[in-house]
């Protein structure tokens, strides 16, 4: 489990310099032989295309809807740099958003952050939480991350965990080591450390290995190698755990693109022992907004009538199989879903207000989106 969580993490952090201005993000599970949409984003952008609005729902597959789930709003400085960002939780016992947490962001004279805090909002009270702090070399490069707790009892800030970088000329990430703070000794306790290569010439990860401090002998032991693969953009990331026979396989991760670079699928695969295989585990879709666009794929395998569509769309498809069907409107919104076996479909259109809508159907692993109008 912790070699998943933690290459997930990893991923994360080197996938956000690919990250686009989706509209809406649907995240699904592998259960019972077929996928299952637990939760969906959609975010709202600005005039300068920065994220002001992020809010997750989550299926209720008891009454077949969508619900509110968490939400946080972002300001920007005039430098389009994060200023303060407050997080909301639907309450379903009251039917309304219950602020919890706000952000503050903090920069140098050379636009670099200082840190950040956080306080959470307990019983109409705001109190200190948490507070990061960056420290930079006479490069700028970071050196250092330490956050602190805040106690109440005594009205002070305490040490907390400590990150420190050692980096490579071109400010690239070398290496760093998570150390967390012992409050009985009064010392810091290494963690785990995290070393990196990178592609000749390049910016970007190749390799990054895992390892954690044993304080009985004081020796590291590796427990995670992750392989980055790329094209133009990062495809993959392969997270292999450390046993007696080697490096196993463990986790497997896949980003796949549209014809414009943009992220439309993200795929998570665990390695299943006994068939010496991969398995479906986690996935996510994205659409995007009307300013974005939306791709329509060049492989056709369905074709659609009547286009433009009152009531009803039947689709048909080349060949007979499982299929799954999504509908979005033109802000990337998800209006439905649905999974069928036949190879002619009939969709209900009556509960979709006239207007341009896109249709998406999967079958054995290709995809194709096409557009069609409901009067």
């Amino acid at each position: 489990m912790k070699i998943t969580i933690t290459l997930l993490c990893s991923f994360f952090i080197f996938n956000i310099a690919n990250a686009q201005s989706y509209g809406t993000l649907i995240s699904e599970n592998w259960k019972d032989g077929s996928w299952n949409t637990y939760r969906k984003d959609n975010v709202v952008y600005d005039a300068n295309g920065d994220g002001i609005n992020y809010l997750a729902k989550y299926y209720n597959t008891v009454n077949g809807s969508w619900q509110n789930f968490s939400q946080f709003d972002c300001s920007f400085r005039t430098d389009r740099k994060m200023d303060i960002s407050t997080g909301q939780l639907w309450d379903t016992t009251t039917n309304s958003w219950n602020r919890i947490d706000s952000n503050y962001w903090l920069y140098n004279n050379a636009g670099k952050v200082l840190g950040w805090t956080r306080r959470y909002n307990t019983n109409g009270i705001w109190e200190n939480n948490i507070r990061v702090n960056y420290e930079y070399d006479s490069s700028g490069y970071l050196v250092k991350l330490s956050s602190d707790v805040w106690k109440d009892s005594s009205s002070e800030w305490q040490n907390d965990w400590y990150k420190l970088y050692s980096n490579n000329s071109n400010g690239t990430v070398r290496q760093y080591v998570e150390q967390n703070w012992n409050r009985p000794g009064n010392t810091l306790d290494n963690g785990d450390r995290y070393t990196f290569t990178y592609e000749p010439g390049s910016a970007r990860p190749a390799t990054e290995i895992r390892e954690l401090f044993n304080n009985k002998d004081s020796s590291w032991t590796a427990y995670l190698h992750i392989s980055y693969t790329y094209t133009d953009t990062l495809d993959s990331a392969l997270g292999q755990g450390n046993e007696a026979a080697g490096w196993v396989n463990s986790t497997l991760i896949i980003n796949k693109y549209d014809n414009e670079k943009r992220k439309i699928r993200y795929e998570i695969f665990r390695w299943n022992r006994d068939r010496n295989s991969w398995d479906n585990n986690v996935r996510q879709i994205y659409t995007y907004d009307l300013t974005s666009g939306i791709s329509e794929t060049n492989k056709t395998f369905f074709g659609l009538y009547p286009n433009p569509a009152s009531n009803a769309l039947t689709l048909k498809l080349d060949q007979p199989g499982t299929s799954v069907i999504k509908i979005t409107d033109m802000q990337g919104r998800l209006m439905m879903v649905k999974q069928d076996a036949g190879q002619e479909l009939n969709i209900n259109l009556s509960d979709l207000l006239p207007s341009v809508y896109f249709i998406s159907v999967e079958q054995g692993g290709a995809i194709q989106v096409s557009k069609f109008v409901k009067l």
